[in-house]
């Protein structure tokens, strides 16, 4: 089968997750006590419809807990993927609280991106940054990776 995201975590003693199955299903509060115990990046790997690949990594990787509605706390970007987290010109997701279709925690006044733009759970901010849990479709609602130059739609 083919894959249109994988991911990673690693933790700085080189512990890495790369099985998707898991990474599906580990949930927020998963995250949050993995990512409570010790520092963790975060990678993402893209393959577009023309085989290119692009990747983006995050030094910094962290989700609080349910009180405080799962806030991501990323930092440190490297990569050739374009920065979708963190970059200020589309809006930095750091500290952003998780969206969900009943729990409105993005920043835009009356619309909620998880339903009304993006049809996924993420770490919404004022638009669309990276929509990793996206669709697998073309079209709108879409898996996407945005970043200022180019959108990397991941079909693959």
């Amino acid at each position: 089968m083919t894959k249109n995201v994988e991911s990673s975590i690693a933790s700085e003693s080189e512990m890495e997750i790369t099985d998707e199955e898991l990474a599906r299903s580990m949930g927020n509060e998963k995250l949050h006590i993995l990512t409570s115990r010790r520092p963790y990046m975060a990678r993402f790997d893209f393959v577009d419809l023309s085989n290119e690949k692009a990747y983006a990594t995050y030094c910094e990787f962290s989700v609080q807990n349910e009180s405080s509605n799962y806030r991501l706390h990323i930092s440190g970007y490297e990569g050739t993927a374009g920065d979708s987290m963190m970059d200020y010109r589309w809006n930095s997701l750091n500290g952003r609280m998780f969206t969900t279709k009943d729990r409105d925690n993005d920043i835009r006044d009356g619309d909620n991106s998880a339903t009304k733009f993006t049809r996924s759970s993420f770490w919404h901010g004022n638009g669309l940054n990276g929509n990793i849990n996206g669709l697998y479709q073309s079209g709108g609602n879409k898996l996407a990776w945005r970043i200022m130059e180019m959108d990397i739609y991941c079909r693959k």
